[in-house]
């Protein structure tokens, strides 16, 4: 996929939707977002067979995308694609479509394009296809914690003081020829900066500094399981175990199965973390520690993640129901693995079944620790 933005290709943007963007020309493939937030699938535009294939809505000789991950042969990668020359972002980019919103979409609508295309950003355009912004996850997380509704227009929200990234300026930016190695190491530097994220923006200087699309560390992964020589000839990667890469039980978020949706969605601000590990509530003893002075968590239950706060937004859940009574819902169990597990292991799971975290336990179902897409793109940086 390529977003056409040059002045002499660009796109006229619906105002009060989010689209999303695959192939070309882009104009006739695009999916606009249903206005009401509550719906979460958009509808074509264009109806035409080429369309369809280009949304990921029909074969057309390509393997389609499952509902939970994306199929196709190991030795062709996904969708059937033959391995890349080289491991650049523009590899990556065109595996899946980009959601633009513009300044007139709302909150809702995006959260819904997001839970729909299984995408944890949005690149927000003006009408006439200029790009001023990323919306992510993140931003719908602070959202739904501060009790903004979901008709609220992302124009005013990124102007709030609570976007997270209210311009490009906070963007990581990166031109097409960047290796992924590279974005792995820019994504590792930012780790601890104020508008850290999981999201390359791709740059093209040849084209009035058009930007070209967006990388996420989950693209990252599945490009590793997809083709591991082109990053790993070495296999260094293919070495680790999950205790190497996993993080800390110290800089886990958790929460008992009594808490509310709300409470679980202000730790994960609080830690800036991504997701919380949900546990029984009887299972947390304030004078049962280990040997590094962490709090022992028995019997998790679950994992929630700000995939599952989009839910809660275009949902509109009440902020004090149970975690308990949500999680019922949620894909959120089976997201369990042990610390000696291959890293080749933990990456085919993270891009098959198209998450971005799993938790850590042992054989008594104590949590250990938790492993990201994000540790993933750090692993490939450091090694």
């Amino acid at each position: 996929f390529w977003l056409k933005v040059c002045v002499r290709g660009t796109v006229a943007l619906p105002t009060d939707r989010c689209c999303t963007l695959r192939g070309a020309p882009p104009v006739p493939e695009m999916a606009a977002c249903a206005p009401g937030a509550g719906e979460a699938a958009g509808t074509l535009l264009d109806q035409s067979p080429g369309a369809k294939a280009a949304l990921g809505t029909e074969p057309a000789g390509m393997s389609p995308i499952s509902k939970r991950g994306v199929t196709g042969s190991p030795k062709l990668g996904p969708q059937g694609r033959a391995p890349p020359r080289s491991a650049t972002v523009t590899s990556v980019v065109g595996l899946h479509g980009t959601i633009v919103c513009t300044e007139k979409s709302t909150l809702g609508s995006a959260a819904a394009q997001m839970l729909a295309k299984h995408r944890t950003f949005a690149l927000l355009a003006h009408a006439d296809g200029t790009m001023f912004g990323v919306l992510t996850e993140n931003d719908i997380l602070q959202a739904y914690a501060s009790g903004v509704p979901t008709s609220y227009l992302i124009g005013a929200w990124q102007k709030s003081g609570f976007a997270r990234l209210p311009d490009l300026e906070q963007v990581d930016t990166v031109r097409p020829e960047t290796t992924l190695l590279e974005a792995s190491r820019l994504m590792q530097e930012q780790a601890e900066s104020e508008f850290a994220g999981r999201h390359v923006v791709i740059s093209d200087d040849s084209c009035n500094n058009a930007r070209r699309g967006v990388i996420s560390c989950l693209d990252i992964v599945r490009f590793i399981h997809a083709w591991p020589s082109l990053l790993d000839p070495n296999g260094h990667l293919r070495s680790l175990k999950v205790s190497d890469v996993m993080k800390s039980r110290r800089e886990i978020p958790t929460c008992p199965q009594t808490d509310t949706v709300m409470q679980a969605m202000q730790k994960m601000i609080a830690f800036r973390q991504n997701f919380v590990v949900v546990h029984k509530a009887d299972d947390v003893h304030y004078d049962d520690y280990d040997e590094n002075d962490d709090l022992v968590v028995k019997h998790v239950l679950g994992i929630v993640t700000t995939r599952d706060t989009l839910r809660a937004y275009v949902d509109r859940t009440g902020e004090d129901v149970a975690l308990e009574t949500w999680m019922k819902r949620l894909e959120s169990t089976g997201r369990f693995v042990k610390a000696d597990m291959p890293f080749a292991e933990v990456v085919e799971k993270l891009a098959t079944e198209d998450i971005h975290h799993v938790v850590v336990v042992d054989d008594d179902n104590v949590l250990v620790g938790a492993v990201s897409s994000t540790d993933v793109a750090h692993a490939l940086a450091c090694h």
